[in-house]
């Protein structure tokens, strides 16, 4: 564990590293056209963690771009997938070399590990109440 008390890495950032790591991997085809890269990888995260990735003046995010090289940016709404649910908001990472991608998603991923939302409190009202 870090100083933190949080593991470096968790088993499901290993998983979510695996699998950027096979949609990264240049195709295996005969095709005479160069490899361009991957394409620009994309995450659902909660409204109430965006906050956690961008930080204040856009520091948290501005600084995850430097240290990884890569794009990072949170798209408009008109962009979610039809699976977001409220709430949701969509993180891409992309147009960068893949080397440069991972690290950004093992940032992204550490940061958010980092910053967990509480659950909703439950109005008063329903604290007081009988069932």
């Amino acid at each position: 564990c870090a100083e933190d008390g949080v593991s470096p890495v968790s088993p499901a950032q290993v998983a979510l590293l695996r699998v950027y790591a096979c949609i990264a991997e240049p195709p295996q085809t005969a095709s005479t056209e160069p490899y361009t890269g991957p394409p620009p990888f994309r995450l659902l995260v909660t409204a109430q963690q965006v906050g956690c990735l961008i930080g204040k003046g856009g520091a948290i995010i501005k600084a995850m771009r430097e240290e990884s090289g890569a794009h990072i940016r949170v798209l408009p709404h008109e962009q979610l997938p039809a699976c977001a649910l409220e709430g949701d908001e969509l993180l891409e990472i992309g147009a960068s070399p893949p080397h440069a991608c991972s690290a950004a998603v093992q940032a992204v991923s550490t940061r958010l590990r980092m910053y967990v939302p509480r659950p909703a409190a439950a109005p008063a009202a329903e604290l007081l109440s009988p069932a």
